[in-house]
């Protein structure tokens, strides 16, 4: 199996993605039951947390691997470099969604300390992880390098973002929570304690967040012609605004501007905004600093 995997990597990978979309279809369709939770004995374990966990370690194998490969890199401590980028990202989160979301709070402020019951955004659990990041490398420099580039760690982190995302997007299947519009589309979302079928808007995040995995991949694959440090970032933020903008127009939820966009379709719009704006003017710089 692990010859196959080396000779065709990415036969491997589009039969991995294969099989993942096969299975969430066959759940949605009710086919196929996820369970909230795994029973242990007397433990509990919640699949939602057991995915993001497993996208983190994802993540973070990705990116050691791809590090091992960047001189300036590969002395970097990624597992402690994690640690900050998850606590960060994880206040980032809670902050971004009490913002967004206060009015779920004010009438009892102390449940907004009881993370356990849910209630992180992904704008905010971005950009604290990347305040982490940044962090993470003004405290602490890794062993026999002089000076680490914070962006370019960013950079790699952001390619594979994306996998990360579309991994946690599942516990929204599991939890049958964020569902869009009521719909008769065959590629609905049956939902029996609802008794309807609705839009399946965590589908159609993750087929927006593979189509910029590929693109970011892309990109990274090309940056020793001289794409900047820190475009990558630059992308993957406007990338997946882009994506999150269009997907919330099949969700529910009050339009608050113009009677078209929600709270955070108008994030979205300032993301897309001011990343074009970084874009150009780093294109435009004439200093070129590759990886």
């Amino acid at each position: 199996m692990s010859n196959i995997i080396k000779q065709h990597p990415r036969l491997f990978i589009a039969f991995s993605f294969a099989l993942f979309f096969l299975v969430e279809i066959l759940a949605m369709k009710e086919v196929l039951t996820l369970p909230q939770a795994i029973e242990v004995g007397p433990i509990s374990v919640r699949l939602y947390g057991l995915l993001i966990l497993s996208a983190i370690l994802l993540v973070l194998g990705l990116v050691e691997r791809e590090a091992r490969q960047i001189k300036s890199l590969r002395k970097v401590n990624f597992t402690d470099l994690a640690l900050y980028a998850v606590l960060f990202g994880v206040i980032g989160a809670r902050l971004y969604h009490l913002v967004t979301d206060w009015h779920l709070y004010a009438s009892n402020p102390i449940t907004a300390l009881y993370v356990w019951n849910g209630g992180l955004g992904i704008f905010g659990a971005v950009l604290g992880g990347m305040l982490g990041v940044y962090l993470y490398i003004r405290s602490a420099k890794p062993p026999g390098t002089t000076r680490v580039n914070a962006l370019a760690i960013i950079d790699l982190i952001a390619v594979f973002m994306p996998l990360a995302q579309i991994i946690g997007r599942t516990g929204n299947l599991i939890n049958h929570e964020l569902y869009g519009w009521p719909t008769t589309v065959p590629w609905a979302w049956k939902i029996s304690s609802l008794n309807g079928s609705f839009e399946p808007t965590f589908l159609y995040e993750q087929v927006g967040l593979l189509a910029l995995f590929v693109t970011l991949l892309y990109f990274w694959g090309k940056r020793e012609i001289g794409l900047d440090v820190g475009k990558l970032t630059l992308i993957y933020l406007a990338g997946y605004s882009l994506v999150r903008l269009l997907v919330e127009f099949a969700r529910t939820g009050e339009r608050l501007l113009l009677g078209i966009f929600t709270a955070n379709q108008v994030v979205c719009l300032l993301f897309i905004v001011v990343c074009g704006m970084g874009y150009v003017a780093r294109w435009s710089s004439n200093s070129v600093k590759k990886l």
